[in-house]
């Protein structure tokens, strides 16, 4: 058992210096990317180091302890290194995810509005995007180019609205380790983070806090929840803006000198199971997320799945930020119970922002229980424990022992009530209590200076706004005085709902709507009371809220309540009385002219067929209608392609799941946002049929799209599988010939369709190595489903994409087949002018987004036949020959992409093992047999083949050669056996 000596740490930067002298060489953060395979790690030394090189830069820019400085980063090791870099510097930071939406750049202009910072980091990536909309933003002052920019940029233009222009941006994933830092004194009572709520954007509370506040809170956390040991290993996919993922994700782990191994919310939400695989795999200890994360997995991941599970290392799952449900422990317990998973590792737990994060849990060595309480008597407020078998009882889990000082409060008078009454839980001011909201005194006086009418001591209190009781020394949480909405740890402010819906239909009457929380099924729901006018068209009214609501907030609607006009409950000022419209709805007596709720859709659908019979959606509306009915359990046929999809209950979680199934069908990576920008089915399909090479034509969809796009090929044989990668701008057509005969010989082949590729020229030049890689690592995955041993081949270019599988995947890959390999233009037909002038050029100067290069015969090609079958194609099809024979005009960007996946995989030859086999020809058009010279020197294979080639040019798997290419790499699979 390891305890951690911290030496009275006063500041995260001493917690920082502390970690990179006693622990330097130790990982403390790890980030996985599971689509790409990509895992990065960082030691507590290199953290450290990297953060004091931003630190540095952000002194040689001038800036001073105390400013602001907006952090705009994805999840990731960059954020964690600019914050820390930040704090170094004296800065105060305040972390966003880049904006993908028009709303997410409301919000986030908002926060630049309030908090007012002046400088602003970043990445690279996100540094170019920006300089493109700011040169975009300067073209738009133009009418004419206005217009064109709604039109080209479509749902990019509203990033154009992004007013940032002022800030000051540095990037920081680049920066080298400076010496020039000169170390700041930086005080514990310092402000170094301001926390911005996860839902409001019409009033934005930013939550100062300082270094003492986050030191004690974690110090907290790592005593109450980590039961004071280091011994720990522990894994996070929470977002790192807000408290839960950034200060028990981040920060404490830091402090307890755990390593933490960090998964990204979206990749969470896309395949839950990755998040248990990887506690199997790490051996992880400490976990945690919102109460739905739990019911999510048993939703998601099936039996077969569980069967690779391994969750006996976990001593604390820790559940939090939203209602904890008694009915979501038991669920989650009994489904994974065979997988080692122990009920006593949950841990409830309790927190908010204004108390850094925590206030207490139950964490290791500390219990929580469950109660069973008249349910009647805890709306009277007040508090009985009856047994579980009675009717009327209510099940709630506690949140274990208060750490601090806690009170139940009747929050009118201002008295501590009884133990066998329900009030607002005060929590004492202590060392984790933050200084308040940023520039509110008024709204900081009321929520942190709060004074009990009988404290003798005249102590300040911490309002939660949340409603509780203490029982048996545990706290239990049973409601909320704040109108806030919490749904999937989100908050939404009934205020900002009831603006938009205001506006959404004009039969709806402006300043007559109530916005609210229901309970359904242990969930949290959103309701809706609106009075509207008489001789309405009321399915008008709800289509248009629910359509508001899905654009403007990304939530579904489950109820919505019309009512006549004059009837919403208000007080004697005119103020609406949310909570007694949502008992007069509960109770039907409002005076409803309409009532509509999302379960007059749901109607469980009849005659499935349970083999899966039923035939393939033709076309993406019909495979968006498809995937809504599987997840809503209608029939495809009550799908309405005009209506919102959160009408149908689909929330940003299925959402989530869509994206992830559209992604795997189209070959290309979608933001989530576009679901919200466009929330119909008819919308979605609409905006993609007008964008070149989205796949969306009504031709059949590829079962295997999601492994190798809907071009490319998948042919099932033996447990023997070899890649077959088509060389750049060609197509999974340059491989089927030698895939075929392979296929014969019971060998199970997969030619993936590489991003970009089989699509337009814009399409093309905006896909870059990395899109391609991807292509190739989801055909990996799929031959890993249905085989045990596998080999890739690629195609020139194919064949880099190749090497950087074999080095990453060597321990897995049986061997590597290179069909004229190209790490230099230096063929018969590759003038020096052009080779050694003339591309270098273009590729390493701004010509690169003017210029490009047209390919003309021979197109690698020597047999006269195939090139003149090439030229019929592109006769034919009228400049649209894409798909059959390749993108014929390369655009200088692409070339740049190819120059950088040389660059790359020169260097990984090295750790490429496997045997190898390489064949080239000797009359090579586009490169000499010094490429495989190049490649059997540099390559760490101790098994290597050459095999030269004549009469053919380099596509040798179209050439005359073709079937002598086939033979040998059957013979080669065959001997490596």
């Amino acid at each position: 058992m390891g305890v951690v000596d911290n030496k009275n740490i006063q500041t995260l930067t001493e917690l920082i210096e502390l970690r990179a002298i006693d622990s330097s060489d130790k990982t403390a953060f790890t980030f996985i990317e599971p689509q790409t395979d990509s895992i990065q790690t960082l030691t507590y030394k290199e953290l450290r180091d990297k953060a004091i090189a931003v630190a540095a830069e952000l002194q040689k820019q001038k800036i001073t302890p105390g400013d602001r400085v907006l952090l705009v980063y994805p999840p990731g090791l960059d954020l964690i290194i600019a914050m820390f870099g930040c704090m170094f510097a004296g800065g105060i930071c305040i972390l966003t995810y880049p904006p993908a939406t028009d709303k997410m750049v409301q919000k986030i202009q908002h926060i630049i509005t309030d908090a007012k910072p002046d400088w602003a980091l970043c990445t690279r990536n996100f540094a170019n995007q920006f300089r493109q909309l700011k040169r975009a933003k300067s073209a738009f002052k133009i009418p004419l180019m206005k217009h064109l920019g709604k039109r080209i940029l479509k749902r990019a233009y509203t990033l154009s609205h992004w007013d940032v222009e002022h800030l000051k941006w540095i990037t920081t994933d680049q920066l080298r380790s400076k010496n020039t830092y000169k170390p700041e004194k930086i005080e514990s009572k310092q402000n170094v983070l301001f926390q911005y709520s996860s839902g409001s954007t019409s009033k934005p509370k930013g939550i100062v806090l300082t270094h003492q506040n986050l030191v004690h809170n974690i110090e907290t956390i790592y005593k109450e929840m980590c039961g004071n040991r280091s011994d720990h290993i522990c894994c996070f996919w929470l977002p790192p803006y807000h408290d839960m993922g950034l200060i028990c994700g981040i920060f404490t782990p830091i402090f307890g000198g755990m390593p933490s191994i960090l998964l990204s919310p979206i990749d969470f939400l896309k395949r839950p199971l990755t998040w248990l695989e990887i506690i199997t795999k790490y051996r992880v200890t400490i976990t945690g997320g919102p109460n739905f994360s739990y019911d999510y997995c048993v939703n998601k991941i099936t039996e077969d799945q569980k069967n690779s599970l391994n969750l006996s290392s976990l001593q604390m799952a820790f559940c939090g930020a939203e209602p904890i449900h008694t009915a979501t422990f038991d669920r989650f317990y009994n489904y994974f119970v065979g997988c080692g998973f122990k009920r006593e590792s949950f841990g409830p737990c309790y927190g908010l922002a204004e108390s850094s994060v925590f206030v207490c849990g139950a964490g290791i060595n500390h219990d929580y229980s469950i109660g069973s309480f008249s349910n009647t008597l805890l709306k009277q407020g007040k508090v009985k424990e009856v047994s579980a078998t009675e009717q009327d009882s209510k099940s709630l889990v506690s949140v274990g022992l208060p750490v601090f000082n806690v009170k139940i409060v009747d929050p009118d008078a201002r008295q501590v009530l009884a133990a066998d009454k329900i009030g607002e839980i005060w929590v004492g001011w202590n060392e984790s209590t933050a200084q308040g909201y940023w520039h509110q005194p008024e709204l900081t006086h009321d929520v942190f200076q709060a004074k009990l009418v009988d404290d003798d001591a005249d102590a300040y209190y911490l309002r939660t706004g949340d409603l509780g009781f203490i029982y048996n020394n545990q706290l239990f949480i049973c409601g909320r005085i704040k109108d806030v909405i919490i749904i999937h740890g989100v908050n939404f402010y009934p205020q900002d709902i009831e603006v938009t819906v205001s506006g959404a239909h004009p039969s709806i009457r402006y300043g007559c709507v109530a916005a609210f929380n229901i309970e359904v099924d242990e969930e949290e729901k959103l309701a809706i009371v609106c009075e509207v006018n008489e001789g309405t068209d009321y399915d008008a009214v709800i289509h248009a809220i629910n359509l508001a609501i899905a654009k403007e907030h990304q939530i579904p609607v489950h109820t919505i309540a019309l009512i006549k006009a004059k009837s919403l409950p208000k007080t004697t000022s005119g103020k609406i009385q949310r909570s007694l419209s949502r008992e007069l709805l509960l109770k039907r007596e409002l005076s409803l002219v309409k009532l509509w709720d999302v379960t007059q859709l749901l109607t469980p659908k009849t005659d499935i067929s349970v083999n899966g019979a039923a035939p393939l959606p033709i076309n993406l509306k019909d495979f968006l209608i498809n995937k809504v009915a599987a997840q809503t359990q209608l029939k495809p046929e009550a799908i309405d392609g005009d209506r919102p999809l959160t009408e149908y209950g689909i929330d940003s979680i299925g959402i989530v799941a869509l994206v992830d199934e559209m992604e795997q069908l189209l070959g290309k990576k979608i933001e989530i946002g576009l679901f919200w920008d466009y929330p119909t089915i008819n919308m979605i399909t609409e905006y993609f049929s007008k964008e070149p090479g989205a796949l969306v034509t009504a031709k059949a969809i590829n079962p295997y799209a999601h492994g190798v796009g809907n071009k490319g090929i998948f042919k099932k044989a033996g447990k023997t599988g070899i890649l077959l990668i088509h060389g750049f701008s060609g197509t999974p057509g340059e491989m089927l010939d030698f895939g075929n005969y392979l296929w014969k010989a019971n060998i199970t082949v997969a030619i993936p369709q590489l991003s970009g590729h089989c699509a337009s020229e814009k399409d093309f030049k905006c896909s870059n190595r990395h899109d391609w890689y991807l292509s190739v690592l989801n055909a990996y995955n799929l031959l890993l489903e249905h085989c045990d041993q596998i080999y890739v081949s690629g195609l020139s270019v194919g064949g880099l994409l190749g090497l950087r599988l074999a080095a990453e995947q060597q321990k897995k890959l049986a061997g590597v087949i290179l069909l004229s390999p190209l790490f230099f233009y230096d063929g018969w037909n590759m003038s020096k002018l052009k080779a050694n002038l003339l591309m270098p050029m273009v590729i390493h100067t701004p010509l690169r987004f003017l210029a490009s290069f047209k390919e003309k015969s021979p197109y690698g090609i020597k047999d006269e036949q195939a090139r003149q079958a090439i030229e019929v194609v592109m006769q034919s099809q009228s400049g649209d020959f894409s798909e059959q024979v390749g993108i014929m005009k390369i655009s200088g960007v692409s070339l740049k992409e190819v120059n950088r996946l040389i660059r790359d995989t020169t260097r990984l030859l090295p750790k490429v093992h496997c045997p190898a086999l390489i064949i080239h020809s000797l009359e090579d058009d586009m490169a000499s047999t010094r490429n495989a010279d190049f490649v059997q020197r540099k390559i760490g294979s101790r098994e290597i083949e050459l095999c030269f080639l004549e009469d053919c040019y380099h596509v040798i798997t179209l050439d005359k050669k073709k079937k002598e290419v086939a033979e040998r790499v059957l013979l080669f699979l065959k001997s490596n056996n």
